[in-house]
């Protein structure tokens, strides 16, 4: 997860994925949403507000999150595949041992 992503979380769950100088990556990213520079005591009373804002990116994120999910799995499927495909050759052994590799890694 990217630190604009962990923005994206945080100004809509309101839980603080950020610190130190990563809180600016929040703060441009509230400010983004509302359109204008914030000050520290506005965050309190807009978080609501910025949550509101926030929605859209953070339903599309987790959409982005289950579309990876799944390209992963289709992945894996087509190495099941091709290792099925390399199963009954004795000289293969190697080509498989790399796929099954490879299927770990994703």
């Amino acid at each position: 997860m990217t630190k604009r992503e962990c923005a994206i979380v945080m100004a809509y769950t309101g839980y603080c994925m950020l610190s130190g100088d990563d809180l600016e990556i929040f703060n441009k990213y509230a400010e983004e949403k509302m359109g204008r520079p914030l000050y520290t005591h506005e965050y309190y009373t807009l978080a609501k507000e910025i949550q509101k804002r926030a929605k859209e990116d953070f339903l599309e994120l987790c959409q982005s999150a289950r579309d990876e999910e799944n390209k992963k799995e289709k992945i894996r499927d087509m190495i099941d595949e091709e290792i099925k495909k390399l199963q009954p050759s004795y000289k293969h052994i190697a080509a498989i041992k790399l796929l099954e590799s490879i299927k770990e890694k994703i």
